[in-house]
């Protein structure tokens, strides 16, 4: 059992890599999923003031993965700072299992514009 944080700017691989997990039966947690989840499938009904819940929702996602004893892949854009990873660190040492970061290369402006 492990958590890995996917680190990377966007269009670098990292939903890919997680959807290919995910069908290999990890838990994979992307933000943007459960924003829309949350609002109808409507990313623009994004709201600051729910942050708390969908942190919550994140968090609730990870810790019940982990007690079911499943690898989990964190996929969310602020992961590529160590600030935006501690969260993530955090709650894998809480339940003692290790944590990596998976990085992705950015392979420049006109690649992500293609994909």
């Amino acid at each position: 059992m492990k958590v890995q944080v996917l680190v990377g700017m966007i269009a670098s691989g990292k939903s890919t890599y997680a959807r290919n997990a995910a069908r290999a039966g990890v838990i994979c947690m992307n933000d943007d999923a459960i924003v829309n989840m949350l609002h109808g499938d409507d990313y623009t009904l994004y709201s600051k003031e729910l942050k708390t819940l969908y942190k919550g929702v994140e968090n609730h996602v990870i810790v019940s993965a982990l007690l079911m004893g499943r690898n989990v892949i964190v996929d969310r854009g602020l992961n590529v700072s160590v600030e935006g990873r501690q969260r993530w660190i955090s709650l894998a040492r809480s339940f003692d299992v290790p944590v990596e970061a998976i990085v992705f290369d950015n392979a420049g402006p006109e690649v992500h514009a293609s994909r």
